[in-house]
C-alpha cells in the first residue's frame, strides 16, 4: 500500500512568504511604512542580537572559563 500525497509547492513558499511579510509588517509597523526602512530597521535588529549573544558567551568565557554558557 502506498499513500501519495501531492503537494503544490509553489502554492506553499508563495503562502509561507506573503504571511511572513505581512507578519513582520505587523510587528513592525509602528516604526514605519515602507519597506526599505523596515529592512534597515530588522538589519540592525539582527546584528545587535548577533553580537551581543557573542560577547555574552566572551565575557561568560573569561569570567568563568571552566563553566560553559
Amino acid at each position: 500500500m502506498k499513500i501519495v500525497i501531492d503537494f503544490d509547492k509553489q502554492k506553499i513558499i508563495q503562502l509561507l512568504e506573503s504571511s511572513l511579510k505581512d507578519l513582520t509588517f505587523f510587528l513592525y509597523s509602528w516604526f514605519t511604512e515602507e519597506w526599505e526602512i523596515l529592512g534597515y530597521i530588522l538589519g540592525i535588529w539582527h546584528v545587535m542580537v548577533c553580537t551581543t549573544i557573542f560577547i555574552c558567551i566572551l565575557l561568560s568565557h573569561t569570567i568563568f572559563p571552566f563553566t560553559w554558557f
